[in-house]
Formats: structure tokens, sequence, C-alpha cells
């Protein structure tokens, strides 16, 4: 398998192999497929030229599990070792700072959506106090309606049934609140 200048050589039959006789677990094959990996000799190129370690979807363990395959078809760890000459440990660091730059951003989008929700649910406060069901409270925010004033704007226009995601049960529902509410705002105002 080495040359005379220690380097591994393999016979074409052995490199034509298909990846599928490594028995690796399914992720591990279709991660490998993915990457363009079908025969050993394509899975051994990747460790030649250090690209095993940019296989998308392909961690250290996967590695082990690719590693530990390849031993019992005869490449030993150490084959391997002088193939990717240790860069998995400096993948593994800058990994780590991508995953950290990655856990930031997602913070920052969390506190945003937070920051929409807080600010929705005081728009909607109105809304929500004429006793309106949340999908009605949501479905006019979307559409900037926040207040009993800009609602019976909408009804004086007749464009309240224009508004999407209401439907004519949606608006008799907001009709009919809106009506029991000025009623009873009447009543009390008679005593």
């Amino acid at each position: 398998m080495e040359n005379q200048n220690g380097n591994l050589i393999f016979n074409s039959n052995f490199l034509a192999r298909k990846i599928e006789g490594l028995n690796l677990r399914i992720r591990i094959y279709n991660c490998l497929k993915y990457n363009g990996v079908n025969t050993i000799g394509d899975l051994i190129e990747l460790f030649k030229t250090g690209r095993i370690l940019e296989a998308k979807n392909l961690g250290e363990k996967g590695v082990e599990e690719i590693k530990n395959a390849l031993a019992k078809i005869g490449i030993s760890n150490s084959d391997l070792k002088d193939l990717y000459n240790g860069k998995l440990k400096r993948k593994r660091r800058a990994g780590s700072l991508e995953d950290e730059e990655k856990r930031k951003s997602i913070e920052v989008e969390r506190d945003q959506l937070k920051k929409r929700r807080e600010e929705i649910i005081r728009k909607t406060a109105e809304l929500h106090e004429l006793g309106l069901p949340n999908r009605i409270c949501n479905a006019l925010a979307r559409q900037g309606i926040y207040s009993k004033e800009q609602i019976k704007e909408q009804i004086k226009t007749g464009r309240i049934y224009n508004l999407r995601n209401i439907g004519n049960t949606g608006v008799e529902e907001i009709l009919n609140i809106i009506k029991e509410r000025e009623k009873r705002k009447h009543e009390d105002e008679e005593r």
C-alpha cells in the first residue's frame, strides 16, 4: 500500500469500491453522498485534500466512524493521519468561532422578535380590551389597525369586509362586540 517514497497507493479495483460496502450509519452515508463521495477512492481523496474537514454536516464523530470503517477494510488510522495531517483540530476550533457567531446572531434575532411581540401586545391592548378574540386582534394588527376608532373607520367606509384573514364571520363578530360595548356604555350613562 506504500510506494518507495512512502506515499499511500491503492489498486484501481480497491478505489472503485462503492462506499455502501463500508456499512456506515445512514446519516453518515447520506452526508458522504451529498458531498459527492461514491467510492472508496473519492473518500480517500477527501482525506488527502483535507476536504473531509469541510464536508457539509460531517463532524468529528462522523469522521471517526468513517476512519473505523476504513480500518476494517485495511486502511489504518495512521495512514489516514498521514493523509489529513491533523487538520481536524484546526477545523474544530474554527467551527467553534462560527458557532459562537451563529449563537450571537440567533440571540440578536430572538431579542428583536421579543421586542416586536411586546410592541404588538402594547399596540393591541385596546383591541383585547374590547373583548375581540386573539385571532381577530392579530389579523387587525397585521393590517395596522390597533384601536376602536380605527375599526369604526373601517366599518364606516365598508373596508372592514376587505380586510385579510377576517372573513364575514369575523366581521360580524367585531360588529356584535362593538354594538354590545356601545349598548352597555349607553346604559351605564343613563344610570
